[in-house]
């Protein structure tokens, strides 16, 4: 979780964040390598029993909600509790390279939580993909390309 995969531009301090309890404890493994442990930059919904997994192809409420720990100055006691941390309420200006790289967002364009596999990152994630239209939540809209940010998927989340 603690790979650099997500960051805000925005200051965090005006979102709501929220600790919940996750449904499997190894989605908390950070020290693995396997493709199970979340990254920060992952969208978490609940479970029929309200702990927090990781949200489905397409996330759709409750959530989808962006992982947020911050190094240094996440919850021990929440960690140690099997909670994690989430972007509950409040839009944010964020970056990410949890996205679909194989059909990456154009400018402008409305993203939706999907099943994304991004590059240099192990495994299916729950990721940001082009909106594909329908009932799935929008969950912001691209600000800038990958292409033209060392990388990183720059977007404005509009889902609170």
């Amino acid at each position: 979780m603690y790979q650099n995969y997500f960051r805000t531009i925005s200051p965090v301090a005006a979102v709501n964040r929220q600790d919940f309890v996750v449904s499997d404890r190894a989605l908390m493994d950070f020290e693995s390598a396997a493709p199970l442990a979340l990254v920060m930059g992952e969208w978490l919904t609940l479970d029929a029993t309200y702990k927090l997994a990781r949200a489905a192809n397409p996330g759709i409420p409750p959530g989808p909600w962006c992982l947020f720990m911050e190094l240094g100055r996440s919850d021990g006691q929440a960690i140690a509790d099997g909670k994690l941390d989430v972007l509950f309420q409040g839009g944010y200006w964020a970056e990410t390279k949890v996205f679909n790289t194989g059909a990456a967002p154009a400018l402008g364009a409305a993203l939706e939580v999907a099943n994304v596999t991004p590059t240099g990152i192990t495994g299916t994630r729950s990721g940001l993909q082009t909106h594909a239209g329908g009932a799935n939540p929008v969950i912001g809209y691209v600000t800038k390309l990958a292409a033209d940010n060392g990388g990183w998927l720059q977007f404005q989340q509009t889902l609170v």
